[in-house]
């Protein structure tokens, strides 16, 4: 088994395991075909001074198991248990018994690729202006297969800076492609005990209200798309109602009311191509009728109202 990167030893990283720079935190649900992968990723990286968070979310698979088998020869792993209450639970504890100046949340079901740790840290100790670091991801197969790059697929949608008026259309990056200190995380917290929100956009949207964000383009993830996850067993419905909460949520931060009304109408129009995505026509049509009284000169309005109509009456809601 693969306990550290070649040329550090046992006693290296005993000492420093004592005070560990970067705290990975994973939330584990009936993850057993997977979680072997996740950790395996973490002991490839180059960079060795880490701790694995790993809260087994009641699993009733071999999740637990399987993971105890790596704690057992990498005193870098430490496993905790809960009964299931979701991952933004699960990983608010990890966070509560993690220790290192540096965050990253690792889904038990993706990878971070061997320089992703060594590269991030780099970056954040000698930016003292960021706060956030994070870098484009593989978008992949249920067998991780490659697919498409996150840049690709998502033309533009990296940026750097202030990024709050960006990030309140939608999340950017995938949760495990960044890397944040810790003082961020005890100023604004980790995520909201509500399970019907989109809880990686809310949380970064939190962050981004106060902390700045860097976008370094190499490639430090991969992102596993397959038919468990909840993108995919979710229901369309279920999905907007955790896109609406998440942005009454957003809705409520202070910052919120000094954003311009194009942006909010811009939110309203994302928030409506998103119920169009899932045939939810009739929900569009009413946040384009928003739309059209907030902004009553914008084309794309009347074009979004008649579209969702045209849909709605067709039979397709």
């Amino acid at each position: 088994m693969h306990c550290a990167p070649a040329g550090c030893s046992s006693k290296a990283i005993s000492a420093k395991q004592m005070n560990p720079r970067v705290s990975i935190l994973v939330a584990a649900w009936n993850a057993a075909a997977y979680i072997a992968e996740t950790i395996q990723s973490v002991q490839s990286q180059s960079f060795a001074s880490w701790e694995l968070i790993l809260v087994d979310d009641g699993s009733t698979d071999e999740t637990a198991e399987i993971s105890r088998k790596y704690a057992t020869s990498d005193q870098r792993i430490k496993i905790y248990q809960q009964p299931n209450q979701g991952a933004h639970i699960a990983r608010n504890y990890a966070f509560s018994k993690s220790s290192g100046d540096y965050v990253v949340i690792l889904d038990a079901d993706d990878r971070i690729l061997p320089k992703k740790i060594e590269t991030q840290v780099k970056i954040l100790d000698s930016n003292l202006n960021y706060d956030v670091v994070y870098g484009d991801t593989w978008h992949c197969d249920q067998f991780m297969n490659r697919v498409v790059l996150e840049s690709k697929k998502y033309p533009a949608q990296h940026i750097s800076g202030d990024i709050f008026d960006e990030i309140i259309l939608g999340n950017r990056f995938a949760v495990h492609a960044g890397m944040v200190r810790r003082v961020v995380l005890e100023d604004v917290g980790l995520h909201d005990p509500n399970p019907n929100l989109i809880a990686d956009w809310d949380f970064w949207v939190r962050v981004a209200e106060k902390y700045r964000f860097f976008y370094d383009n190499q490639v430090v993830a991969e992102y596993r798309i397959h038919p468990g996850m909840s993108a995919n067993i979710d229901s369309g419905k279920k999905q907007f109602h955790q896109r609406m909460n998440t942005v009454a949520n957003i809705e409520r931060l202070s910052r919120y009311a000094l954003v311009s009304r194009s942006i909010k109408n811009n939110i309203m129009f994302a928030n409506a191509r998103f119920a169009q995505k899932y045939g939810l026509h009739a929900e569009a049509i009413e946040i384009a009728k928003k739309m059209i009284f907030d902004q009553p000169l914008r084309i794309r309005n009347y074009l979004l109202y008649g579209y969702s109509l045209l849909n709605k009456c067709g039979g397709r809601a």
